[in-house]
């Protein structure tokens, strides 16, 4: 269930269907304390999203460049935190290697929604404005639920073990 949970999160904070309503869930310090709530520690979540939150205080995607994905750092690194056991203050350790593969699942993300209004643009010249809004609300959000929701359910489902483990691989000067 907390894997559904946080798969929702992952999906809503970066949907098309409810963006104007979860945009502030993008923002790590509110993603972390709602993953944390999930995971039965909203303090721990609260202050690991903060920490992430100090990485992308300067966040501006303008022109087309995306420094990383926020959204994917707030949720996932909390998520890897809090599962780890690790101090909030390794979060980020944690999450920006993942905001920035965000980058590349959100290039794939727009790229995929393409087809999408290639299809709407052929129910605009049939006049079937149904299929229009169709097109725009519904396959996004399935693509935004496979490439950002999915892969947060598989790493609830890896379990604190794995995860655990990861860290101890980390060298400890970084750790501690």
């Amino acid at each position: 269930i907390q894997g559904v949970l946080i798969g929702l999160i992952a999906t809503l904070g970066d949907g098309w269907v409810c963006h104007p309503i979860t945009w502030p869930m993008m923002y790590p310090i509110l993603s972390g304390w709602v993953v944390g709530l999930i995971l039965g520690n909203p303090l721990a979540g609260a202050a690991a999203g903060a920490y992430i939150n100090l990485a992308y205080l300067g966040f501006v995607s303008a022109g087309g460049s995306m420094p990383g994905n926020m959204m994917i750092a707030g949720v996932y690194g909390t998520a890897l935190t809090l599962l780890a056991g690790a101090n909030p203050e390794l979060a980020p350790t944690l999450a920006v290697p993942l905001g920035l593969f965000g980058i590349a699942v959100w290039n794939l993300q727009m790229t995929v929604n393409a087809a999408w209004v290639h299809r709407a643009d052929r129910y605009a010249e049939e006049g079937n404005w149904k299929g229009v809004m169709l097109m725009n609300f519904v396959p996004p959000q399935i693509v935004v639920f496979l490439l950002n929701g999915a892969p947060a359910i598989l790493l609830m489902l890896a379990g604190p073990e794995f995860f655990q483990s990861l860290l101890g691989q980390i060298p400890q000067g970084v750790v501690d």
